[in-house]
């Protein structure tokens, strides 16, 4: 823990295929054209469980620093650094110039924002995004959903050629204002929240519908509330749905209504019940 090694330094090689155990400190000296070479070089001392052996807790932290060389003002106001000024420019600001460290770093930025923003890409239109995506969460993610299912249409075109394009798509979204109330049913012992829209009788998954009043997007249909037997009952989206077009939705909180007894998938919702702020 120290007694032996104090400072271990490392060379490129050094990046992979070695496990170190208590560092506390990684110093950067310089920067890499590629965010995965300085992931790496942290991986090394950032590790499961490589900092147990140390008992005060306060110990068990990685602090990093990255060195970077920059110009003083007085280099860049010299005459013979015309010549620099005007070429060796940021790709952001055509009027700041670079060391070759500060263009490394760059390079370096810009690759890791494209690599984020394809990885948010893929979060959002996996198939269990809604499932896992957190509204206490510091990523907000805007899931891909087709809003109301119609089993009866594609959800693309067969030829790619007759695809909507993006913008087209974008003229024909409309934007709908919900106005949703909390209900909770029960089936097979189990109590959860849904989200009602008194207006289509549409029911909604409730975390999908508090994530899009936070985040954006669409809430998750589960199911639609009929008229049966003189009373109102909840079905189930595979049995209720009707042809919807697509729509963007801002949600917004209303009062809630509570449901009677379930009976297997269908649920009696009480006409006149207390309300709750969803």
């Amino acid at each position: 823990m120290g007694q032996i090694i104090k400072v271990l330094m490392i060379t490129a090689s050094g990046a992979e295929g070695i496990s170190l155990r208590n560092v506390r400190y990684v110093h950067i000296m310089e920067p890499y054209w590629h965010p995965v070479r300085i992931e790496q070089v942290i991986g090394r001392a950032r590790r499961i469980c490589s900092h147990n052996d140390l008992k005060d807790e306060k110990l068990r932290t990685v602090h990093v620093m990255l060195y970077v060389m920059s110009f003083t003002p007085k280099q860049l106001s010299e005459d013979s650094s015309l010549e620099l000024r005007l070429n060796d420019v940021s790709k952001r600001d055509a009027k700041k110039p670079l060391t070759t460290d500060q263009a490394l770093f760059e390079i370096s930025t810009i690759k890791e924002e494209i690599n984020r923003q394809l990885l948010t890409a893929v979060k959002e239109a996996s198939i269990d995004c809604s499932i896992h995506r957190n509204v206490a969460s510091k990523e907000k993610l805007k899931c891909f959903t087709f809003g109301v299912v119609n089993s009866n249409k594609f959800s693309y075109a067969p030829s790619i050629d007759n695809e909507e394009s993006d913008a087209s798509m974008a003229q024909n979204t409309k934007e709908t204002e919900l106005k949703l109330r909390k209900m909770s049913l029960t089936f097979n012992g189990v109590k959860s929240d849904y989200a009602y829209d008194m207006k289509t009788s549409i029911v909604y998954d409730y975390n999908s519908y508090l994530a899009a009043k936070e985040m954006g997007g669409e809430p998750l249909v589960v199911g639609k509330v009929v008229e049966k037997d003189g009373k109102s009952t909840f079905v189930k989206m595979s049995a209720a749905m009707a042809e919807s077009s697509a729509s963007v939705v801002t949600a917004t909180a209303a009062p809630s209504a509570k449901p009677k007894k379930p009976e297997g998938g269908v649920a009696s919702l009480a006409p006149s019940s207390k309300s709750k702020d969803a």
